[in-house]
């Protein structure tokens, strides 16, 4: 037998497990196959390998699922909230296929309850079942108090019409969603795309939903949402609800189109009605805006009932029929707080908007930025643009009503001719309201077809319109004038024209555009209708407007260079009562009086208490004032045009009058220093500083001496100060975020706060104060009674 040693080796490739081994078991020794013996004695190590490689992997798992790592589903489940993520090893009988998975807690949603949590995969995500999807997702917000939701749940924060096999569908179901007895009322949205109405019934928005668009205008009047209804009918209505005897709406239309058939079939694009036809009132500040409707052939926009308070705007109305927005506000209910903000339109017979039954006790109608186009346009039969931008039907007296920057425009032809629209405000109905308007404007060519629009008519010639402010250009009002009675009416505006007989006289210039102002009243004259303040080449005067448009100048105020010049009175100059107002006073005189007769003083026997004849000493006194009479020139000529250039006069002194009066017992003795010149501590046009102020050295008001004799004459006054100010530029300190162009660990911007100064406006602040006048006293004589008294001396002083 050869030595094991030396046998020869076999190939590796020959060996399949089939070869024996004599193996010696309990004595015995037999033939036994290589491959069953050492799969025997090699498996305790290979499971001891795979599960030292499983622990491995699981640490690796856990490690990377941090803490949301469990044995089995069932202790996750009983560990995590819904919308956690945890990670599941492989568990006989819970994950029978032997795939370690991850896995996401669920929520519920309402109505539904989950069978089992779903294991991530894309046949589960893309799966609309309840329980799995979007269901499937978690979703939580940034920040403290964030709460876990569903993707689901975000998504029905808005419902979309996309979703709904009809557009009625998605808003009924957003009006009958519900947490408990709270309705959600979810917004509707419609992406850009045509939408069409077919049947009988119009869309119905139920009271605190929202329908909402993806935009209403583009180039061109194309719109990215359109909703069209091509047969008769209205496009949307309201489902409010019902109390106090009516029904209420509350919601937002927006950021859509309406568009109708263009046949001039019948309905409204959105009426404030039911669906089954009650009227429906808008309130808490409903609005309607970002809109497009056109070719409606009743109107664009109905509210039967007003609103309460609300808003329709901005949007654009075209060819709707006869009217673009049909207000009503019953004499029942009243409700018309209403803004009208920048609504565009044209292409209807009636008007813009109209508004029918306006009640004087309730809100007030404002519109703001309205623009008014007579527009033609073919395709829509029969329509040739807005008769009025404003319409207003039966007002109640003292009805409100203010419009702002009104734009009123002449046609753009389809083919065919240039026309003129009908007047900017009509009112019809024999009650006056209350109607301002502002900054608006009506545009026509000479060449266009048809009448001048007026700015505003009434139906009523009898009637006026009280408290009307107007401004605009091309403005012709003589539809009101046929009326004007005893009600003023103010006018503003470039080249206005007076009613019935032509263009105003204009007032001033503002920014190169000569404006007039008229009050016009027909109550006094008949030969004087009105009145104007006119400033033409420097003169600024009040004038009478006559009826034949010619000017009466009751007052006129020149201008010489940069400074005022002469007033000049048209008439008689005096004052309002009799023996009540000086002209002028002792700080503030006239320089000179220029007459062609002298002044005349009233002397009737029967006004004077008569005491008698001149006494010696008065004889006395005239003689020693007579020797008085010297030439003088005025100090202030003198510092002027010095001593050559100053003019002398002839006169006397009041003082020196004054002191012979004392001497000869005719007059009391005044106080010593009452000669004595009065020194102001400071000069006319002197400043102080409010810390000057403060510590100024007072005025003080010297004694007024008391005398008898009526032409001795003594004025004292205090002095006359006025504030100096000036506007300064105020700041303050905010705190601004700012990039800092670094990355947190999350790859989020890192911002900090940073400190700037920033201009906060102006205020107006007291930097002084300015002397205009200075205090003093004065001494004066009453010249006729002084000539009257020297007359006696003119016999030498006899008696």
């Amino acid at each position: 037998m050869s030595k094991i040693t030396a046998l020869p080796p076999h190939s590796t490739e020959d060996i399949d497990g089939t070869e024996t081994l004599p193996i010696v078991v309990n004595g015995q020794t037999r033939q036994t196959p290589a491959g069953p013996l050492v799969d025997r004695l090699a498996q305790p190590h290979v499971d001891a390998a795979a599960a030292s490689a499983a622990a491995a992997e699981g640490a690796a798992i856990a490690a990377e699922a941090g803490t949301n790592y469990r044995a089995t589903i069932a202790a996750a489940l009983a560990d995590f909230a819904p919308g956690v993520a945890f990670v599941c090893p492989q568990v006989t009988g819970e994950n029978p296929d032997g795939e370690d998975r991850r896995y996401l807690r669920t929520v519920g949603v309402p109505g539904y309850e989950l069978t089992a949590d779903q294991p991530l995969s894309k046949r589960v995500m893309q799966s609309t079942a309840d329980g799995k999807g979007t269901h499937a997702l978690g979703h939580k917000a940034d920040g403290t108090g964030a709460i876990d939701r569903t993707a689901a749940d975000v998504l029905r924060d808005d419902l979309r019409g996309a979703d709904y096999a009809t557009i009625q569908q998605a808003l009924d179901k957003a009006a009958a969603d519900t947490v408990g007895a709270q309705s959600l009322r979810r917004k509707v949205t419609l992406r850009a795309g045509s939408y069409s109405i077919t049947g009988l019934a119009p869309l119905a928005v139920s009271e605190g939903s929202t329908l909402e668009g993806n935009g209403h205008q583009e180039a061109s009047d194309k719109c990215a949402t359109v909703i069209t209804r091509a047969d008769s009918g209205d496009g949307v209505r309201m489902g409010g609800h019902f109390t106090g005897g009516k029904y209420w709406w509350f919601g937002q239309l927006r950021n859509l189109a309406l568009v109708g058939g263009k046949n001039g079939t019948g309905g409204y694009g959105i009426s404030a009605r039911m669906p089954t036809g009650e009227p429906v009132t808008l309130q808490d500040t409903s609005t309607i805006e970002q809109f497009t409707i056109r070719g409606f052939g009743t109107g664009g926009i109905e509210l039967p009932l007003g609103m309460l308070p609300g808003r329709v705007g901005p949007g654009k109305l075209l060819w709707n029929g006869a009217v673009g927005i049909d207000f009503t506000s019953a004499a029942q209910y009243g409700h018309q707080a209403a803004h009208f903000f920048e609504i565009s339109g044209d292409g209807h017979t009636d008007a813009l908007i109209r508004m029918t039954n306006l009640c004087a006790q309730q809100g007030t109608t404002l519109l703001t930025i309205p623009k008014s186009e007579c527009r033609v346009m073919n395709d829509f039969a029969g329509v040739e643009g807005n008769q009025n931008a404003v319409k207003l039907v039966n007002p109640e007296a003292g009805a409100r009503v203010l419009i702002h920057a009104l734009d009123h425009i002449s046609s753009i032809p389809d083919g065919g001719a240039y026309k003129k629209p009908a007047d900017a405000i009509s009112i019809s109905g024999s009650n006056v309201p209350h109607i301002e308007w502002s900054c608006s404007n009506i545009r026509v060519r000479g060449t266009d077809t048809g009448a001048d629009p007026a700015m505003l008519s009434h139906a009523a010639q009898s009637v006026s319109i009280p408290y009307t402010f107007a401004s605009g250009r091309y403005s012709n009002l003589d539809r009101i004038d046929a009326s004007q009675a005893s009600t003023p009416t103010w006018l503003f505006g470039n080249n206005y024209t007076v009613p019935n007989k032509g263009p105003c006289t204009p007032a001033m210039v503002l920014g190169g555009v000569t404006p007039g102002y008229v009050l016009h009243n027909k109550a006094g004259s008949a030969d004087l209708k009105g009145g104007a303040l006119v400033l033409s080449s420097g003169v600024l005067s009040l004038r009478y407007i006559k009826d034949d448009n010619s000017t009466l100048t009751a007052l006129a105020f020149n201008r010489t260079g940069s400074g005022l010049g002469d007033i000049v009175a048209g008439s008689h100059f005096r004052p309002a009562s009799d023996n009540v107002y000086a002209n002028g006073s002792a700080s503030f005189r006239w320089t000179t009086i220029y007459a062609s007769t002298g002044t005349i003083n009233t002397s009737d026997e029967h006004d004077k208490h008569w005491i008698g004849g001149l006494t010696d000493a008065h004889r006395a006194a005239a003689a020693a004032i007579r020797a008085e009479i010297g030439t003088f020139q005025f100090n202030d000529s003198v510092a002027e045009k010095g001593e050559d250039g100053a003019r002398i006069h002839v006169g006397v002194r009041a003082q020196r009058v004054i002191q012979i009066l004392i001497d000869a017992g005719i007059e009391q003795a005044a106080a010593d220093d009452w000669r004595d010149a009065v020194v102001n501590p400071y000069a006319a046009g002197t400043v102080l500083s409010p810390e000057d102020w403060a510590n100024r050295t007072v005025f003080t008001v010297p004694e007024r001496p008391s005398f008898r004799l009526a032409f001795l004459c003594c004025d004292v006054w205090d002095d006359e100060w006025e504030d100096v100010t000036e506007y300064v530029e105020l700041t303050r300190e905010e705190v601004v975020p700012v990039e800092t162009g670094l990355l947190d660990k999350h790859g989020k911007k890192v911002i900090r706060d940073e400190k700037r100064t920033v201009p906060a406006g102006e205020e107006l602040r007291l930097v002084g104060k300015r002397l205009v006048r200075p205090g003093g006293r004065l001494f004066g004589l009453r010249e006729s009674g002084l000539h009257w008294l020297m007359m006696a001396a003119l016999d030498g002083g006899a008696a």
